[in-house]
């Protein structure tokens, strides 16, 4: 049976910046009780909740791949363009800004969990979210919505980027996915803006403005630990591939 309850000492803010094999993970995941870890599953909806036993404290997430939308906590901000009309531009500078200015408003509202960008590949022109799908070239989404993604990150805000992944039906989508493609075309075009944010996500950014974020709420993004130094950089637009 694996340890819950353990009193070992440590607190989910002494992690930051330890790669995803150091041992004190285990210990610090044998501190959750199960209650805890009920709760944290259950309660997942705009918000996680706090653990005391790690010094975890509750966020607040929010919906709204164009802007701050959330009709759950009824806050709104400014509505964006959509995540196809940006991509269209090519500009990685201007995707940059949007973000940045996106994870401004969500950090003015102590909203630091933004549920997007949403980056699907168009498969047809029938699937009833294209809108907030950046476009039909994996590469290109995956450059545009990872400056987007770093700018946010730069403001405090995390991404949950979505919907991972070939959610290319909106009929029965969250009970019975009817879709077929290839393990290579999988890989090669529906996965790839999903591989370019999480490659190039600039976690050495993100570490260094924990401290500021911390006094509203604290997040550490373990499900995709970088293995070492940060990858991520402003690419010029010349620089699109």
């Amino acid at each position: 049976m694996p340890a819950t309850g353990a009193k070992n000492g440590l607190k989910l803010a002494d992690m930051m910046g330890k790669p995803y094999d150091d041992p004190d993970w285990e210990l610090l995941l044998d501190q959750l009780t199960p209650e805890e870890m009920s709760q944290l599953v259950q309660i997942g909806g705009f918000s996680t909740v706090a653990l005391d036993s790690v010094g975890k404290k509750a966020t607040m997430d929010s919906d709204g791949t164009g802007g701050l939308n959330d009709w759950y906590a009824g806050v709104y901000g400014t509505p964006y363009p959509t995540e196809v009309l940006i991509a269209q531009t090519w500009n990685k500078d201007l995707a940059y800004e949007v973000g940045g200015s996106i994870g401004q408003e969500y950090a003015d509202c102590h909203i630091y969990g933004w549920y997007g960008p949403a980056m699907n590949t168009h498969r047809t022109a029938f699937n009833g979210r294209n809108f907030e799908y950046y476009s039909e070239d994996g590469v290109l989404a995956g450059y545009i919505a990872s400056a987007e993604i770093n700018a946010a990150g730069e403001k405090g805000v995390y991404a949950y980027i979505k919907h991972f992944v070939a959610n290319d039906q909106e009929i029965n989508r969250c009970t019975a996915q009817q879709i077929y493609l290839t393990e290579q075309t999988l890989r090669e075009i529906y996965m790839k803006p999903f591989e370019i944010c999480v490659k190039n996500y600039d976690y050495d950014t993100f570490s260094a403005i924990a401290g500021k974020i911390s006094r509203h709420n604290f997040f550490l993004p373990f499900s995709v630990q970088s293995p070492g130094p940060s990858r991520a950089r402003r690419l010029s637009n010349r620089e699109m591939v």
